[in-house]
């Protein structure tokens, strides 16, 4: 039977059931003997051989069984972890002050971890690209922006249609008109757009590797661009938002992430781990110090208070900690009540309006703190919040502030070009506001 391995000499149902007994080896392995890293990565690399046989033999069986996250599982995500994990116990023993004497051997662990790390992403990242690659051929999908797919279309059949060809005028009139009758629900659209995903998460693994911050943010950079191409080709998931949001927190972005995650959940196929996602950056948000009111740093106090102003809606919105069977879980609590720190929110404001310095808040601070109050106010609603109740009385009224700020900006510098930033994120919000969500 090893024979028989080595020379592969099997149909594809034969082999999918090798590769199955395979991976229960493995899951064994791993539970019984954790630190028998040989065998482990022996029985690993035979996984993912026969699954790369697989893909070459069947394309289409490896799609519709959804085979690409079934190796990310077994094959990669454990590994990568299990390195992650190392370089940070090395990280940590090298901050030891009492192991000094065992610096050398730990700086030379540490470095074998980054190595062993680099080379289990790159394997990774180039087995999803050649899947990628081969899906397109295979399936004549357009990627680059050219085409806009329908996620809303209908469609049944075994394979799918060819997709139309980009016209030499590339005008948006004509882009709209090239909705193809094809769903990206469909099964090899799925499997790409989970592969733009993992192609994201590999790429923002080597934050734990790469020395250089120019080389850490131009990792990022490649993350971000991969999670958006993830939520092109399938617009209704949550899944890439959530990563989109995970890469804002490490450069302390909490508006964008809180945004993203918001956007995360409200979506058709929402992601539900965003919601506690979403505790977590409060909790965070809550130590950080929020500079007093006048004291030169506006930008910075209006967008931990409006953090602080939805931690509080968060709370009435019925999130409860997995730890905790109570609502008002004191790791959500505030010093300040929430009039007091709205009352602070519009100081700052006014004050920003007033001194012309709200060019240093960019127009789509306003864009996503409008997004933020809208996605508050429909999750009150869906936790059955009377439109007189409290905590829905509190969403609107800062939903309604927040719109009154973004008027000012567009008053105090005389504003009237339809094509502004400004104008067009309020259009978006009084548009919602025209059609209000139905209780």
């Amino acid at each position: 039977m090893e024979q028989q391995h080595q020379n592969w000499p099997l149909t594809v149902p034969e082999l999918f059931g090798h590769i199955q007994d395979w991976e229960k080896q493995l899951r064994g392995l791993q539970r019984k003997n954790p630190l028998d890293t040989t065998s482990i990565d022996a029985l690993r690399q035979r996984v993912e051989e026969g699954y790369r046989r697989l893909l070459a033999k069947d394309h289409a069986f490896f799609v519709n069984k959804d085979l690409d996250q079934a190796m990310w599982k077994s094959v990669y995500y454990k590994s990568i972890e299990e390195h992650r994990k190392h370089i940070r116990r090395c990280a940590q023993a090298l901050t030891n002050k009492r192991a000094v004497h065992k610096l050398f051997p730990l700086q030379e662990a540490h470095r074998k971890a980054c190595e062993d790390l680099k080379l289990a992403l790159g394997r990774a990242t180039k087995f999803y690209e050649e899947l990628i690659e081969r899906l397109q051929a295979a399936y004549s999908m357009v990627l680059d922006g050219s085409i806009v797919y329908d996620p809303y279309a209908t469609y049944s059949g075994t394979t799918l249609p060819p997709l139309p060809s980009v016209p030499a005028a590339t005008d948006a009139e004509s882009l709209s008109t090239l909705r193809p009758a094809v769903s990206t629900s469909a099964k090899p659209y799925i499997t790409v757009h989970r592969c733009f995903i993992f192609l994201g998460d590999l790429a923002r693994y080597h934050k734990d590797v790469v020395g250089a911050p120019g080389l850490a943010y131009k990792e990022c950079e490649m993350a971000e661009r991969h999670y958006l191409v993830a939520v092109y080709i399938s617009p209704g998931q949550g899944n890439p938002h959530n990563q989109l949001a995970v890469l804002s927190t490490y450069t302390d972005n909490d508006l964008n992430a809180l945004y993203r995650y918001y956007r995360s959940l409200a979506l058709k196929h929402p992601f539900p781990t965003a919601r506690d996602n979403v505790a977590v950056l409060f909790e965070k948000n809550k130590h950080k110090p929020v500079p007093p009111v006048s004291t030169g740093k506006e930008q910075e106090g209006i967008i931990l208070r409006f953090m602080r102003l939805h931690a509080v809606l968060f709370v009435a919105s019925g999130y409860v900690y997995k730890e905790s069977s109570n609502t008002e879980d004191p790791r959500m609590a505030t010093e300040q009540s929430f009039d007091e720190i709205k009352k602070e929110f519009n100081i700052e404001m006014n004050s920003l309006t007033a001194s012309q310095q709200h060019p240093a808040l960019k127009p789509d601070v306003f864009y996503k703190m409008l997004i933020i109050n809208i996605f508050a106010i429909h999750t009150l609603l869906d936790h059955e919040q009377s439109p007189g109740g409290t905590a829905m009385t509190q969403a609107i009224s800062l939903a309604l502030d927040v719109t009154c700020h973004t008027i000012k900006v567009l008053i105090s510098t005389n504003i009237t070009n339809s094509s502004s930033a400004h104008l067009l994120f309020l259009s978006v919000f009084l548009d919602w506001a025209y059609h209000p969500p139905k209780t």
